[in-house]
């Protein structure tokens, strides 16, 4: 009975620690609010937001997202890390159009880079932890490891409306 008891305190343990609750969020300057719809609203969590990698071709950032959900009365801490292939980048292919000998690349510049750009943005997300709490920041649910993806991210979602802004933060060079 005794190692049944120590055993679910460990396993709870840690649960306990990372908790969140919304009094945590709202007044910590470490929460950065990003995003607001009608029922949630996004904070990127600045002390778990770091450039992990950064080569000739790549760079990444891990970070952490909490989104209050308030119809649902529900937290949820994103562990996300952006991936950027700098080929891709809004600079490169500004570039890339302006050296293009088509003519109607150099009357409408900006319709050939969004069309690129949707073609592939060059950002892929990894979500690697995905955990709920309730707004007094007792844990509901999380999905682990096992359900790590990396997608691709659309140009025109959210996701890299956060990675773009969050690359320029972390970079100082400009939407992604």
């Amino acid at each position: 009975m005794k190692k049944l008891l120590i055993t679910l305190l460990l396993l709870i343990s840690p649960i306990t620690l990372q908790a969140i609750s919304i009094n945590d969020i709202k007044g910590n300057s470490d929460y950065k609010q990003i995003d607001v719809t009608n029922d949630i609203t996004t904070y990127l969590d600045m002390a778990h937001t770091e450039k992990v990698g950064d080569t000739k071709d790549l760079a990444i950032i891990q970070t952490k997202l909490i989104a209050i959900n308030y119809s649902d009365k529900e937290i949820y801490s994103i562990k996300v890390m952006y991936t950027y292939k700098k080929d891709r980048s809004k600079a490169e292919i500004e570039d890339f159009v302006k050296n293009m000998n088509a003519p109607e690349a150099k009357t409408i510049p900006e319709y050939f880079v969004s069309q690129l750009k949707l073609l592939d943005s060059g950002v892929t997300a990894t979500k690697s932890e995905f955990t709920i709490y309730n707004f007094d920041g007792k844990y509901i649910d999380s999905q682990g490891p096992s359900d790590v993806r990396s997608l691709a991210v659309d140009v025109r979602s959210k996701d890299y409306t956060f990675a773009s802004a969050l690359y320029n933060y972390i970079f100082k060079k400009g939407l992604y």
